[in-house]
């Protein structure tokens, strides 16, 4: 999944709880704007089977520790990723085309900038399906184990089974 498209759908899965607030602090307009009704309809389908895929995903590969190496929890990164929801919530008004476009093109700006610096796992949503963030070793980590699972199965197997969702990202299941 490392590929473009495939951390595009990683960053749009981590909008999906703000494409549901949208609708909720809009759903006056849900049947009477056909346009942001399709287009959110789109962005939650897409957004929807990301985050399927992401948690699916089946994990077969081996990610190569050192034994001694240590997580560190940085769950808390994901902090900084809430000032990205709060632009479009509190700004946004659909009934008027130019706040559409500024919204759209700031959401473009924040999604190129997450996709190429490979930041597309944060987002609140693992973290609300239990998901915790760890660093080790130059590499993040993104699974529901404990910190304390993760270092014991480095120490006895040298790895742990994961699948690359980015360049030195991984899913551990």
């Amino acid at each position: 999944m490392a590929t473009s498209f495939g951390k595009w759908l990683l960053f749009l899965s981590s909008y999906f709880p703000l494409f549901v607030l949208l609708c909720v602090d809009n759903w006056r307009s849900l049947g009477k704007n056909l346009a942001f009704t399709a287009i959110m309809g789109v962005l939650l389908l897409l957004a929807s089977m990301s985050t399927v895929v992401l948690i699916t995903w089946k994990t077969n590969k081996r990610l190569e520790l050192e034994p001694n190496a240590v997580p560190t929890n940085c769950s808390m990164d994901i902090i900084e990723y809430f000032i990205t929801y709060l632009i479009p919530l509190l700004s946004m008004d659909i009934n008027r085309l130019e706040s559409v476009i500024v919204n759209c093109l700031i959401f473009l700006l924040i999604g190129l900038v997450y996709v190429r610096s490979n930041r597309v796992y944060l987002g609140p949503l693992l973290l609300i399906a239990g998901y915790t963030l760890y660093q080790i070793d130059n590499k993040t980590l993104i699974s529901r184990k404990n910190e304390e699972r993760i270092r014991s199965e480095i120490q006895v197997n040298g790895f742990v089974r994961a699948n690359a969702i980015a360049p030195n990202v991984f899913m551990v299941k």
